[in-house]
């Protein structure tokens, strides 16, 4: 992935987490962005890697050398966290078993997975 690509993919991804700043799930394939509807299979989630963005007051953060999980993870989450006052965009795993997403989430030392369908956070240290 090019330079100018992922400055591309930047760019839209800033627009579309300014305008869902309360959190969004969404799924970036063939350069179109969907909004993920949850379901069974779709359930639970969680970061994976370094985020993509951070957003922290006026500065800006970019993990590049991230893109270039994009073409085999096409999934995309982010939300702001108030007490950091960070704003943060990253790649997640959906999984549709809650049991094996909260080891993943454990084993990726995640704070927490979010599902979905129910539209709420579990908190891995609670489990």
């Amino acid at each position: 992935m090019e330079l100018t690509e992922i400055n591309n993919i930047i760019n839209r991804l800033e627009r579309y987490a300014y305008n869902n700043y309360k959190g969004f799930t969404i799924c970036f394939k063939y350069n179109r962005i969907n909004k993920v509807k949850p379901s069974n299979k779709k359930r639970y989630c969680m970061g994976v890697k370094k985020p993509l963005i951070e957003r922290y007051q006026n500065k800006v953060i970019y993990y590049h050398e991230n893109f270039k999980l994009l073409p085999f993870n096409n999934y995309i989450g982010g939300y702001y966290d108030k007490d950091k006052e960070l704003f943060i965009i990253e790649l997640i795993l959906i999984l549709s078993e809650k049991q094996k997403s909260i080891n993943t989430g454990k084993f990726y030392g995640q704070y927490s997975i979010y599902d979905l369908l129910e539209n709420k956070e579990i908190i891995l240290s609670k489990c």
